[in-house]
């Protein structure tokens, strides 16, 4: 990434020397038609078309630099704020939740933002700075007075911006959470779609998602009116600098203290100046705009979720006076739990006991509790995420598949044998749905008709065929009938050389007691 970045920089300034340096040899051109040098002339013609030829050159190195360097800004952001997402921790705090939409937008809508408004937005401002400087350079050389006037007048378009930065982030600010909303909104719509259809409520709920998209309309339209306002206001500014030439140039010319030729190339330069002025503006309130998006990302970016103990040979877990703050209440376990290595547990309870957030505490996934929690005598706390992911395996409630071939999800692109996979398809109930090999080619959509329960036993295979030694499942197979919940729960008590973590409502199984220990909560 640093190496297009600096690539792209250097075209920057190539482009800008020789843009400068093509308007500035336009004087001698200029004097030769007024002195009927004709040799110099066409001598002056072929060395501005070398320039041009070059600058041309120069200017599609830095068109190919800058996109090859946004495009490795995204990947780098794209892969940081998603592993983020993923790893992160849960938190039980309102104010911290997230819905799936609104992650989505901050992967894709925000970074795209920040993508074109900071750091295409830097580039800008480099090219900006670099050509300024260049261009007062020349104008200096051509006549002191002139370029005083040309830079003074220059100095309200740059200051205007800055005076709408803070109502310009505010309402990119805002353009951000509507577009937040709008996707949380749109998700929920389509994953409910046949409810939808079905409510006497349809138009009220469509036109809300009308409404929410109309939010992001009007947030646009409002900042696009305050960015014309501004870009009105730089425009007179530059105006004002044609009238600064004119005058101070021209009583210049009057006084025979500098040449026709020099006036019209400090011309040419001006306008090589006002687009760097014009730059430099825009981008100041471009990259004040997403300020506070682009932090957040950074952020992100940087988070560290790495300990120093790694966990080998899982052999136990004990949980003890383990209590977790939620909302207006407290969740506690008081009792003290020890899972050992190779047993069956049952956990069951009252629906809203702290079920499922002791399965997020014991994978890591749930820091903020109160209370002792030791893997192998190690605090949970002080062991790495990544080891403590590599040995156990982790069904929560709710799991879905991937908008993918049936044997990608339950594979997860990892190469196993056919023959495996349909022994696991056997084991679990499902050749009527899949009986060959080829039908686990099938794509998974939410019209492929699998139920709930062939869901759960697709899930379930894929996180038995990754071979990890302890496996908890959140209600995992609490889809399926009475007879075919007791076989698969069979089948999960049979495995020996597995830890079973099993937590169920169903607190009239058939097989309570072919588990090690049966834990009410």
């Amino acid at each position: 990434m640093k190496k297009y970045f600096s690539l792209t920089v250097v075209c920057v300034m190539g482009v800008s020397f020789l843009s400068v340096l093509l308007n500035y040899q336009i004087k001698d051109v200029i004097d030769a038609v007024s002195n009927q040098d004709t040799y110099t002339f066409f001598s002056q013609i072929a060395y501005l078309l070398g320039i041009i030829l070059l600058l041309l050159v120069v200017e599609y190195g830095r068109k190919v630099f800058n996109i090859l360097y946004l495009n490795k800004v995204g990947s780098y952001f794209h892969s940081k704020s998603l592993n983020c997402s993923v790893e992160k921790g849960i938190s039980l705090q309102e104010e911290e939740q997230l819905s799936v939409g609104e992650k989505v937008s901050e992967i894709t809508n925000d970074i795209e933002m920040v993508k074109e408004l900071h750091y295409d937005t830097k580039i800008s401002m480099i090219q900006g700075v670099t050509s300024f400087i260049f261009s007062t350079i020349a104008l200096y050389y051509l006549n002191i007075w002139v370029a005083t006037a040309i830079l003074l007048t220059m100095l309200l378009p740059i200051l205007i911006p800055l005076l709408f930065k803070n109502s310009l982030k505010r309402k990119q600010e805002s353009i951000s959470l509507a577009k937040k909303k709008y996707i949380t909104y749109l998700s929920d719509l389509l994953r409910n779609k046949l409810l939808v259809k079905n409510s006497r409520s349809y138009r009220k709920i469509m036109g809300v998602a009308v409404h929410k998209y109309e939010k992001i309309n009007t947030d646009t339209l409002t900042k696009e009116r305050q960015v014309a306002l501004v870009d009105v206001l730089v425009g007179f500014g530059f105006y004002m600098t044609l009238i600064a030439i004119l005058l101070v140039g021209g009583i210049q010319v009057l006084h025979e203290k500098m040449t026709i030729g020099a006036l019209i190339s400090m011309f040419s330069i001006s306008q090589e100046l006002t687009l760097p002025a014009n730059l430099i503006a825009s981008s100041i309130s471009q990259i004040q705009s997403v300020q506070s998006i682009f932090e957040n990302l950074m952020k992100q970016s940087n988070e560290d979720n790495s300990k120093e103990i790694s966990l080998e040979n899982l052999e136990n877990i004990w949980i003890e006076q383990v209590s977790i703050p939620f909302q207006n209440f407290m969740i506690a376990h008081s009792k003290r739990i020890i899972f050992e290595k190779g047993n069956k547990y049952l956990i069951t309870g009252k629906s809203g006991g702290g079920k499922s957030i002791l399965t997020l505490i014991l994978t890591g996934n749930l820091t903020a509790f109160n209370g002792e929690v030791y893997l192998n005598n190690k605090k949970l706390q002080d062991i790495s995420y990544e080891s403590l992911q590599k040995e156990i395996s982790y069904i929560p409630q709710n799991a879905s598949l991937f908008h993918d071939t049936i044997r990608n999800n339950i594979t997860s692109y990892q190469e196993i044998e056919d023959e495996k996979l349909l022994d696991m398809i056997y084991r679990f109930q499902l050749q009527d749905r899949f009986p060959t090999i080829e039908s686990l080619e099938q794509v998974y959509t939410e019209d492929s008709s699998l139920s709930g329960g062939q869901i759960q036993r697709i899930i379930l295979i894929k996180v038995l065929l990754e071979n990890k030694k302890w496996i908890i499942l959140d209600e995992a197979i609490s889809a399926l009938d009475r007879e075919l919940y007791r076989k698969i729960e069979q089948e999960l008590l049979q495995l020996e050389d597995r830890t079973v973590i099993h937590i169920s409502h169903r607190e009239e199984s058939l097989v309570n007691d072919l588990y090690d220990e049966v834990i009410q909560l």
